[in-house]
């Protein structure tokens, strides 16, 4: 059985997520979207982390730009993480249907070369 742990907080004190990495499961899963300032100072922490990087904020309507989705991803890879899925930030409950279409949608743009 693969224990999936998921985070949905601002990571405000990095002590949290050195913590939130040290509890034993198959997976992180990290809220990237509402700590988009602050990913680049998570990076160290995720040597041969399997990650579930939150890139889509879920609980606004703005769309992502698949460029910055790209952006993270390529440096989740260059600092070692062992696995990367990705997926939203948090429930789809309080953003319109369509809406959360298009965000799952835009998922399939990322990595494309165009």
């Amino acid at each position: 059985m693969e224990k999936h742990l998921i985070s949905y907080f601002e990571m405000n004190h990095l002590e949290r997520i050195t913590d939130f990495l040290t509890i034993k499961a198959d997976y992180h899963g990290i809220d990237l979207s509402e700590n988009l300032t602050k990913v680049a100072k998570i990076y160290p922490h995720l040597n041969g982390v399997r990650l579930i990087a939150g890139v889509l904020n879920t609980r606004n309507t703005k769309m992502e730009k698949v460029s910055s989705i790209n952006k993270v991803v390529n440096n989740l890879a260059k600092h070692g993480a062992k696995e990367v899925i990705l997926s939203n930030s948090s429930l789809m409950d309080f953003i319109p249907e369509i809406i959360a279409i298009k965000k799952i949608k835009l998922l399939n743009k990322v990595g494309d070369n165009n």
